[in-house]
């Protein structure tokens, strides 16, 4: 039977903005998988959008989440999950049908991998008017040492929170996300790369992987 995998996405005071999300995941092709969304929000609307999904397939779980930030929504899904693996997506961007079956196929090539970074792809936009976050992904490359990682200026060995997964045993070992480093948090961001530098120490491997894809949605103005 193939691993099981968690996918975790946290959201916070954007309505239905995930369902999308939520079903783009739900027509991945891979075969055993278990869908955390946890919501920070302030209201009940995002609660409402997701009530028809978790009734209509037992993968979908809703979760409230009190304390504010990216990092908490994360560790709070992770606790909770039974995957050895464990996904993560944000709530404006849509995975490809194969982002999961090509996330598991990456941790297969070595058992030292602990965080897999893939391609995250813009949505259509008028750049004059702005801008949507990406990095993209063409060819697959791993790293072994914090030395190589993220390499200023030509940043050629970063990855996004919007499409990466980290083994479940990894993420323990280094005690989740800094509940600090994250939207709503301390510091604004830096959630995704702080995880994936303490993983390095702790002697696992980053993958990037460019058959694992998503798209972000997520248009900021300039």
């Amino acid at each position: 039977m193939a691993s099981l995998v968690s996918v975790v996405i946290c959201t916070r005071n954007r309505g239905d903005n995930v369902v999308p999300t939520v079903n783009a995941i739900l027509k991945n092709d891979y075969p055993n998988f278990e869908l955390f969304v946890v919501d920070q929000s302030t209201d009940e609307l995002t609660a409402k959008a997701l009530k028809p999904l978790c009734a209509q397939d037992s993968r979908v779980r809703y979760m409230k989440s009190p304390p504010v930030g990216k990092s908490a929504a994360l560790n709070h899904g992770a606790r909770v999950a039974r995957g050895e693996i464990v996904a993560i997506t944000d709530d404006d961007c849509e995975p490809d049908a194969g982002w999961l079956t090509a996330l598991v196929a990456g941790f297969q090539l070595d058992p030292k991998i602990g965080c897999i970074f893939g391609d995250v792809a813009p949505g259509p936009h008028d750049p004059t008017k702005g801008y949507i976050p990406a990095v993209r992904t063409f060819e697959p490359r791993f790293v072994h040492h914090l030395r190589d990682y993220i390499r200023i200026p030509d940043r050629i060995h970063t990855g996004m929170g919007a499409n990466m997964a980290v083994r479940a045993e990894a993420l323990a070992k280094v005690q989740g996300f800094d509940p600090c480093l994250c939207p709503g948090g301390r510091f604004n961001n830096g959630d995704d790369s702080d995880l994936a530098a303490r993983i390095l120490l702790a002697r696992y491997v980053i993958y990037f992987s460019p058959e694992a894809k998503v798209t972000h949605f997520g248009f900021r103005e300039m």
